[in-house]
């Protein structure tokens, strides 16, 4: 498969959390913004202590986690300690065609309000392989080995169909076009012409 989607820049994220002045009981709450992210390439997460008027303080405390609401996603470090009002984690999401959240806690004595953000949106990666789906089987973006299910038995000279995918490395289909040519052990085959994939997929 030589068909490649291009690779764009990413921005930082900036994941706020703070811990609310000794003198109220109420959480405060912050939005940001976020871009797609290509499912399989890292990106950043800043995590920023801020006072009362989102001013990074450099001071702020916290030994800072990060967690996503998917399992399979990909956070390193799991906990980080602020240094200069400041903790930086790089995330990589696996599940393309979804939206997957981020939540920061702080772990230490004196926690921090939790923060969770809107939401990111995973768009499929690069494409890295094809996939065949036989009959009896389904495809399982970002779950190894992709696919479950037993293929059903096939009758000798009856046509059956499959489809196949251009996959990235998660698994997750991605909208590329691509020429799709098959073959088989069994030399009597009748196998299809070349097919060009439709939105990954033919």
């Amino acid at each position: 498969l030589h068909d490649t989607l291009p690779i764009l820049l990413f921005q930082f994220f900036f994941l706020t959390i703070r811990r609310p002045p000794r003198s109220t009981l109420f959480p405060y709450t912050t939005l940001f913004r976020s871009q797609n992210q290509y499912a399989g390439i890292s990106f950043s997460v800043t995590v920023r202590g801020v006072d009362a008027y989102w001013n990074l303080k450099e001071n702020a405390a916290a030994s800072a986690g990060l967690t996503s609401d998917y399992g399979g996603d990909y956070i390193s470090p799991v906990s980080k300690d602020l240094s200069e009002g400041l903790a930086v984690f790089d995330v990589t999401l696996v599940k393309a065609n979804t939206t997957s959240y981020l939540t920061a806690d702080d772990n230490d004595a004196i926690p921090l309000t939790q923060y969770s953000h809107s939401g990111i949106k995973c768009v499929p990666g690069i494409p890295s392989s094809l996939m065949v789906l036989l009959p009896g089987e389904t495809q399982t973006p970002a779950e190894n080995p992709g696919k479950t299910g037993t293929p059903t038995s096939q009758t000798a000279g009856v046509e059956f169909t499959f489809t196949v995918h251009s996959v990235d490395s998660n698994y997750n289909t991605t909208p590329t076009t691509a020429a799709v040519i098959t073959g088989s052990s069994d030399s009597n085959a009748v196998l299809p012409s070349t097919k060009t994939l439709v939105a990954g997929t033919t």
